[in-house]
This record gives structure tokens, sequence and C-alpha cells, in this order.
């Protein structure tokens, strides 16, 4: 058996929502902190194969294979969530987060035998086996303060855009 998943994100003005703060709930649905330059990019795609043999009625051998590979970038302009609870949502300050180059890699393998046997009366099943997992991740970021003072009930959405990544 062979499955795959591929999958891609693309959405221009990406946004992380708004600050867990009660008076955010009275604003209008979509109202946002981002900007109109932000993105996502996101590619993923998975596969998995699996091979399965029986033996006999009692005995089987499986083996499962597994790749997932995701790229993304993204910038997003978020709320500082680290603010004072009394500060009111017309005085926030933004953060702007960057990724322009993330990859995730995992692979996994396992390996079953699978049995089913008595002695006398006593019934046995027996599994063994085992997995092997390697996974690897990588990225550059960025995170800085973007700004201070945005006004969430009446926000002026005309930031400029953060310069490239290159932080950690």
């Amino acid at each position: 058996m062979y499955e795959a998943e591929f999958q891609e994100t693309k959405q221009n003005g990406w946004s992380n929502g708004l600050p867990n703060l009660s008076d955010s709930l009275s604003l209008p649905v979509n109202r946002t902190m981002s900007e109109p330059f932000t993105y996502l990019n996101n590619f993923n795609h998975t596969h998995h194969i699996e091979f399965e043999h029986r033996f006999n009625e009692d005995w089987k051998f499986r083996q499962g294979l597994y790749y997932s590979r995701t790229d993304r970038s993204f910038l997003s302009i978020n709320s500082d969530f680290s603010r004072d609870p009394s500060e009111p949502i017309t005085n926030l300050t933004r953060f702007a987060y960057q990724e322009p180059d993330e990859h995730q890699e995992n692979a996994v393998s396992q390996t079953e035998l699978y049995g089913h046997f008595k002695t006398g009366e006593v019934d046995h099943q027996v599994l063994a086996g085992f997995e092997r997992i390697h996974s690897l991740f990588g990225f550059v970021g960025d995170f800085n303060f973007y700004d201070g003072g945005f006004n969430l009930v009446n926000p002026s959405y005309n930031g400029t855009k953060p310069g490239k990544a290159v932080s950690f």
C-alpha cells in the first residue's frame, strides 16, 4: 500500500489573530493586527508505504516506511504578548517575526513480527520489532519589535516591511 499527500498554502496578508484580551472580542471579525505585506508560503508532502506478509493464520510480518518534508517561509506582524493586561487595545506594541527559510524532514521505518500460538491451555500473542526515526529541522528566523502605539480599535495599516531576517 502506498499513500501520499501534497499540500501547498500561499496566503498574502497573513494574520496570527488578535491578542488574547477580552476587549478583542468586541472588534469586527475581519480586524487584524497584521499588515497587507505579510505572507505565508507552506509546501508539505508526505509518503507512506506499507508491506505486509502473512506466513499463515497465526504469523505475519509488517514493514512500514514514512517520509515527510515541509518547506515554509513567512512574515507576520503580531501582538506583543508580554504586554500589561491593563494597557488599552488602542495602544498596542507589535512585533515582526519571519522565517524566510524553514525546512523540516522526518523519516521513519517500522518493522514488526506478530505471532499467535498456544502452549497447552495458554494462548499467547507476541509482537517484536523495532523502529528508527530520523528528523532534521533547520531555519533562519528574525524576531523584532515592529512598532508601538498601534490602535486596534481604529487601525492604520501603512507600516513598512521589515528587512530580511538574519538574527538566528
